[in-house]
């Protein structure tokens, strides 16, 4: 036996391998690649995995859709805007802070390199920000706000977090600043340990003095559904009902607001009404 062939057996000794990855097709294949490249004077070095079965559809996670959804937003606004971030991706803010002015607010700082100009301001969300009145132009979030104050990531365990944030949102946004959220949309629910899950009601109340400009809801970003779950052929949708999601279900949501000094609560009539959009509520 080969010493190639006495690698291999000890390599795969005990190990599932693909049906379609094997020794010999590997020897093969070496074999060709050594003689296609020394025409080019390169050799490589070889090791032998189990063959992978990669999804080529690389469809683009809600995160995803979020750090592209935000920064066609901000382009809209205009360039030279100073935004409060907290919980976006690195990518994201590292685009935006091209054109913007970006003070992205993390538990502990990251270490980019200072590749980007992205202002990385350690503090927890849950006390009052350390910023003056009128500060921002915009705030971005992600999949963050729902998760604040319940001691997942090292912060302090807080109940009133998120209102407390929301009203310190307030006072730091000029008027008329920008807020775009992504939230978990379901049936009003708290899973201890993990995160909130707030019904489109709710959304309204926590964040009463915003109104509520734009909206989609990602229908292909499910959670706590059952495996049977149908699910809609198209992706975005602003006709959506989770009134009769069970415990733990929810969707996601994507959020553009206003803040609004004359505003009580969400004023939300034109955008979504019932003869044309359907309900969220839930």
């Amino acid at each position: 036996m080969s010493v190639m062939r006495k690698m291999m057996k000890s390599f795969l000794s005990g190990r599932r391998v693909h049906k379609s990855a094997n020794v010999s097709e590997f020897e093969e294949f070496r074999m060709k690649v050594a003689e296609a490249y020394a025409k080019i004077d390169v050799a490589f070095m070889y090791s032998f995995k189990p063959l992978c079965n990669e999804d080529a559809s690389e469809a683009p996670s809600y995160y995803d859709i979020f750090v592209y959804w935000v920064a066609k937003k901000l382009q809209q606004l205009g360039n030279g805007k100073s935004i409060l971030d907290v919980g976006n991706k690195k990518i994201g803010n590292m685009m935006n802070s091209l054109e913007n002015s970006v003070t992205a607010l993390v538990l502990q700082r990251p270490d980019d390199g200072n590749i980007s100009s992205v202002n990385y301001f350690p503090h927890d969300i849950a006390l009052p920000l350390p910023f003056p009145d009128f500060h921002f132009d915009a705030v971005t979030s992600p999949a963050t706000l729902h998760l604040i104050g319940l001691g997942r990531y090292g912060d302090r365990r807080d109940p009133y977090a998120l209102l407390t944030f929301k009203e310190e949102l307030v006072r730091v946004l000029r008027p008329d600043g920008k807020a775009y959220l992504l939230l978990p949309l379901g049936r009003d629910c708290l899973v201890y340990g993990l995160h909130f899950i707030y019904s489109f009601s709710t959304m309204q109340k926590i964040f009463s003095g915003f109104s509520i400009d734009d909206y989609m809801v990602d229908e292909h970003a499910r959670f706590g559904h059952p495996s049977e779950t149908v699910i809609p052929e198209e992706r975005f949708s602003r006709n959506t009902d989770t009134a009769n999601s069970v415990e733990g279900e929810y969707k996601i949501i994507y959020l553009e607001m206003s803040r609004s000094s004359h505003s009580v609560g969400c004023n939300i009539t034109n955008v979504i009404g019932t003869s044309r959009y359907g309900d969220v509520s839930g």
